[in-house]
């Protein structure tokens, strides 16, 4: 058995985000690391808790899923930071890709009237 996790999105995605926004200025293999330890000073979670949010349920994790209540504050304090990161970050690729297709016609629209 291989000692390698899969780690579930969008989670990893948000982690990663969230660390470009808190050390944007080094090799990308910090960001997870960065990412982790803002959102446990965010949210008051300890790392191992974080961790598993990328972890598959059969593992005890959370199947990629931000808890909701974690959600709000990271987008609260992603708003106030101006970091790269908005709601559609937090739904699975293809939920992500389908809203992003919607907005977009959305913008394209012009009020008639």
């Amino acid at each position: 058995m291989s000692n390698s996790v899969t780690q579930l999105e969008p989670a990893r995605s948000i982690l990663l985000k969230v660390g470009a926004a808190v050390v944007p200025h080094v090799a990308e293999h910090f960001y997870m690391v960065a990412g982790i330890r803002k959102i446990c000073e965010l949210t008051g979670r300890k790392e191992g808790s974080v961790y598993r949010w990328m972890y598959p349920k059969e593992r005890g994790g959370a199947d990629g899923w931000v808890p909701p209540e974690d959600a709000v504050i990271i987008l609260g304090w992603a708003v106030d930071v101006r970091a790269d990161i908005d709601a559609e970050d937090f739904l699975p690729p293809s939920k992500s890709k389908a809203v992003g297709g919607v907005k977009s016609r959305v913008r394209g629209c012009q009020h008639v009237g």
